[in-house]
């Protein structure tokens, strides 16, 4: 493994890093504190689609021109949930960096929270909640977390939520998880 260093930004925020001169990309990965853990019981799966829709249109730019952009540069941008971290992930040509970290800033900054984009990651949250009870594995790891963290606890379900959970989320709640 290559050598790793460790430093720490003037707001606290620590940070771990590797070179590697293989190939001239740069790859970033911000952790925030804040995840599953933080959603109420009867909003259960908030912050994975939350982090879906990050992933959609901002204030400035439509998804479509965010892609082609990126595409463009050689760069990807996305955001995810899990049970304690919302993390971007940034990959990039290196000589292109400053241009995709602009793209970051602006979706992680300015999300659109469009209506129909909403509709369409919630249908499609539902969609996988459905396609993972046919899933031995899934099955496996809902019924071992309940049995670990018990019922009343956010990590006793899989972090994209329940039907019903999942379908009581309105975008309203979703201005407000990413708002705080």
């Amino acid at each position: 493994l290559p050598n790793s260093w460790r430093s720490k930004l003037d707001n606290d925020v620590n940070v771990l890093g590797v070179v590697n001169n293989e190939t001239p990309t740069t790859t970033i990965r911000l952790s925030m504190d804040v995840g599953q853990r933080d959603e109420p019981l009867e909003k259960l799966g908030l912050a994975a689609i939350t982090a879906s829709m990050m992933n959609e249109a901002t204030l400035k730019s439509s998804n479509e021109d965010l892609s082609n952009r990126l595409q463009k540069l050689g760069s990807a941008v996305t955001f995810g949930a899990n049970n304690n971290t919302t993390t971007l992930a940034i990959r990039s040509l290196s000589e292109n960096l400053d241009a995709t970290l602009a793209i970051a800033a602006e979706k992680l900054l300015q999300p659109k929270f469009d209506a129909d984009d909403f509709k369409r990651v919630q249908a499609q949250t539902l969609q996988a909640i459905e396609s993972s009870k046919t899933d031995a594995g899934a099955t496996v790891a809902s019924v071992y977390q309940q049995l670990i963290f018990g019922k009343d606890n956010p990590f006793a379900y899989l972090n994209m939520g329940t039907v019903e959970t999942v379908s009581e989320i309105t975008l309203d709640d979703v201005k407000a998880f990413h708002a705080a």
